[in-house]
Formats: C-alpha cells, sequence, structure tokens
C-alpha cells in the first residue's frame, strides 16, 4: 500500500510487515514455501536452506475431505505429505503420488522455540481473511463494535489482520473502537509462524469468526478458543478464481470445529488441544531422524520411481525428475520443429 493511502493513526511497522511482496524460494512447488513452511521442515530435519523438497507440503488446512487443489494435483513431485488425516483419501483418488500421512510444519516448529515466559492476558482475534485473488467482506464495524463489548476476562482484544486486509485498510474500524491491531506478517514471509506463535504466548484467549487454520495454531501454542458470532462474512472474486481456491466446509467437520471450538466460555483447554492435534496431524508427527528418511523416500521415488496411480498418461511412466526437465525440452523442440 502507497503511504498516501495509510489509514490515519497506521502502524508503520504493520506497513512494513505487511507489504505486498514477491515470493522468494527454491522450492520445485512455491507454494511449500507459503508462511515459511519449508524453512521450518528443513531446519527441522538438518537440511540445507537450498534444497528443494520433494514433496507437497499444503500450506493450509482443507475442510472438504474431497477436493484436491488443482496446482497441487499438477506439479511434478512424486509425494504429497497430507494432514488432517481425512485428506489421505482425496490424494490418493486424484492424484498419481505417493501420499505420506504427516503432521502440520507447525507442530515441528513448537519443538524448535523456547516458550514464551510471562503472564497471558486478553484475546488475540482473527477474522476471516482475504487471500491474494479472494476478498473476505463483512460488516468491520459492527464486529470492531463486538469485540469491544466482550466480557471483562477477554480484554484486552488484539486484532491480528491478515497481509492483505491490512492494505485494504481494515484496521480504522477496530482502532476507532480502541483495540490494537497487529499481523503474522505476509504469506511470503518465512518468519509467519513463528511470529504466530510469538503473538499467541501473548495472550490467554484467541478467537474468530470463521473456522481456518489460525483455531488448530493457536490452540496447539497455548490459547483457549472460542468463535465470536454476530458478524458473518463472505469471500468475494471471480467465480472462476472463487472455485479453484476454495473449499466448501464439510457440514460433519464444521460441526465437530463448532462443537469444541464454538461456545464462550470456551471448553476445556485439555479437549481444545486434543481436538487440535487431530486436524494437525499429531499422530503422525516424526523425530528428526523419522521425518528427515521421509522427506529422503520422497527425493528417492523423485529420481527413480513414480508410485503407481490411476492416470493413464505416458508421462506417468517417466520419474517426476525427468518429467520436469526432459519432458518441457522434448516438447520446446517439438514446437520448434513444427514450427
Amino acid at each position: 500500500m502507497e503511504s498516501e493511502k495509510v489509514p490515519p493513526g497506521a502502524d508503520e511497522h504493520l506497513e512494513e510487515l505487511c507489504r505486498n511482496r514477491s515470493l522468494e524460494t527454491e522450492e520445485i512447488f512455491g507454494w511449500n514455501a507459503f508462511y515459511g513452511i519449508d524453512q521450518i521442515i528443513k531446519t527441522y530435519a538438518s537440511l540445507f536452506e537450498q534444497y528443494s523438497l520433494k514433496g507437497v507440503w499444503p500450506h493450509g488446512l482443507v475442510f472438504d475431505p474431497r477436493k484436491v487443489l488443482e496446482a497441487e494435483r499438477k506439479t511434478a513431485l512424486p509425494t504429497v505429505f497430507c494432514y488432517p488425516p481425512y485428506r489421505v483419501s482425496a490424494y490418493r483418488e486424484h492424484t498419481d503420488k505417493r501420499v505420506i500421512p504427516s503432521a502440520h510444519p507447525f507442530l515441528y516448529l513448537l519443538d524448535m522455540v523456547d516458550a514464551e515466559e510471562g503472564e497471558r492476558e486478553g484475546t488475540l482475534f482473527f477474522p476471516q481473511h482475504s487471500t491474494h485473488h479472494v476478498t473476505a467482506e463483512m460488516n468491520y464495524a459492527a464486529l470492531a463494535e463486538n469485540l469491544a463489548a466482550l466480557e471483562r476476562k477477554y480484554q484486552p482484544v488484539t486484532v491480528c489482520l491478515y497481509w492483505k486486509d491490512y492494505n485494504l485498510g481494515r484496521a480504522v474500524p477496530f482502532r476507532e473502537k480502541g483495540l490494537s491491531v497487529t499481523s503474522a506478517g505476509h504469506m511470503f514471509d518465512p518468519a509467519f509462524l513463528y511470529r504466530f506463535y510469538n503473538l499467541c504466548t501473548r495472550h490467554e484467549y484467541a478467537a474468530g469468526n470463521g473456522i481456518g487454520s489460525h483455531i488448530f495454531y493457536s490452540v496447539a501454542a497455548g490459547c483457549s478458543y472460542f468463535h465470536v458470532e454476530g458478524v458473518d462474512y463472505e469471500l468475494t472474486g471471480d467465480e472462476e478464481v472463487l472455485e479453484r481456491d476454495t473449499a466448501e466446509p464439510d457440514d460433519d467437520i464444521v460441526h465437530r470445529v463448532r462443537d469444541t471450538f464454538g461456545p464462550r466460555p470456551p471448553s476445556s483447554i485439555e479437549k481444545q488441544k486434543q481436538e487440535a492435534g487431530y486436524f494437525l496431524g499429531a499422530d503422525y508427527k516424526k523425530s528428526q531422524t523419522g521425518l528427515l528418511k521421509d522427506l529422503m523416500w520422497a527425493e528417492l521415488f523423485d529420481k527413480f520411481r513414480v508410485p503407481p496411480g490411476e492416470k493413464n498418461t505416458r508421462a506417468q511412466y517417466f520419474p517426476t525428475f525427468w518429467q520436469r526437465g526432459l519432458i518441457p525440452k522434448l516438447r520446446s523442440m517439438k514446437s520448434k520443429v513444427i514450427g
């Protein structure tokens, strides 16, 4: 956002933190670098920073047990490291990749950070957020009023805005109600999830008005979570983009999440942590050696073997290493000859 468009009272640090930026990564599948997921995995497994992971690591939690994002399906990598557990069947049905049930990288991050000392207080609130190509619309003024009116035990409330929503000026209604505004930064910032964790460790509660990954991250980081009713949201944008980039939450999954994370006062933190562990794939969390072993299996699949799949394509019989290199070159040569 240009400086002259910064809302009155905007924090200069947040302006820099949330500024739009390009993705800089060594990853074959660029989405692996969203929120610094690739760096967490490589740091935990003691791999060098420039190494390219040979599998798809989903950057967010999908609450549809059937849909597979087209970019994940098409990328020329042999494996997908899958979470939550209910997503395994979708990847096995709709891709030719070897599916490895896995833990979300946020759980590995927790093993690599020192617990923040100090008293937790207040609530960290996450409005349902926009994305690069989809915009979240809601009555922000009404939401700010609802947050300011929360019971004393939940105060003070700090609103954690997504980078795009900060740039859209969404901080203004909250500041007008005297609420603090912060952010975990841009999705291409490798420190995003570390910053998210640090923000959570300062608060006793986390809350939101939509179902998203923030619920499970914040609970894993020690917050007690509750849902704020009264202000609905709508995701807007090009219909084709909405179909491509969003998934319709499964009713059973929504009910399961709402049963544990919906009420105020929140249900027991032990129950919430158990549920968060399920959605983050805690049962599939590996030791450093175990994770490195999985990553090296993916490396072998990439160079020497394509896992069996359902697609009857000639390219399927080539290891993905050659699909990324040789096949594009052959296509280019063919087009030049024909041309």
